[in-house]
């Protein structure tokens, strides 16, 4: 990972938190999640062309997500709250997106 996008994935990081978040960072650096202490959501977000982020949700015939929005939000927080526009089963867990993506994408929480 370029030295750019590390040092700009550090600066999201200390943002998220910033708002009492939980920041989780995969292995390769340029991609991770989000929640509050409860982990009843997330918020996936990931630096490649653009910074985005997305809703995460569970649904047998309606994918997994959706982008929520590009660029840098005003209140991070506040995208744990936005709802789907799409049908789904029930908003991602903490657990659940470990228990799904762990093994591949090797997160780990960044602490302060």
């Amino acid at each position: 990972m370029s030295d750019y996008k590390r040092k700009y994935m550090a600066e999201l990081v200390a943002m998220i938190q910033k708002e009492g978040l939980r920041v989780f960072i995969a292995e390769r650096g340029t991609y991770g999640f989000y929640t509050d202490n409860t982990g009843k959501r997330i918020v996936s977000f990931q630096l490649d062309s653009s910074l985005t982020f997305s809703g995460n949700y569970k649904s047998k015939s309606n994918g997994t997500g959706w982008r929520i929005c590009e660029g840098l939000p005003s209140n991070f927080t506040k995208l744990l709250s936005i709802n789907s526009p799409f049908e789904f089963d029930h908003y991602t867990t903490l657990d659940e997106h470990l228990n799904m993506y762990q093994k591949s994408s090797k997160y780990k929480e960044v602490t302060k």
